[in-house]
């Protein structure tokens, strides 16, 4: 009796890296939302799609910037 099994599908080294692979696409879509929520709320909003309010955003969640570092490098480090 025979056992039919998948082999696995490597990427070989000059397999093509885009924005669009399991690697990257978290990063893609979280950029894709933030971008899609500006341009709503620019749309919504008068005044919103200013460099103040992006300047904002960061100084206002600056300490969630600072946890997520700090939790990357415990992650890393085990």
């Amino acid at each position: 009796m025979s056992v039919m099994t998948r082999t696995p599908l490597v990427a070989g080294p000059k397999a093509r890296r885009t924005l669009t692979t399991s690697k990257y696409l978290p990063i893609t879509v979280t950029l894709a939302l933030f971008v899609l929520m500006f341009t709503v709320g620019s749309i919504i909003f008068p005044g919103f799609f200013s460099g103040q309010v992006i300047l904002n955003l960061f100084v206002d969640n600056a300490f969630l910037l600072v946890l997520a570092v700090g939790m990357t490098f415990v992650i890393l480090t085990g």
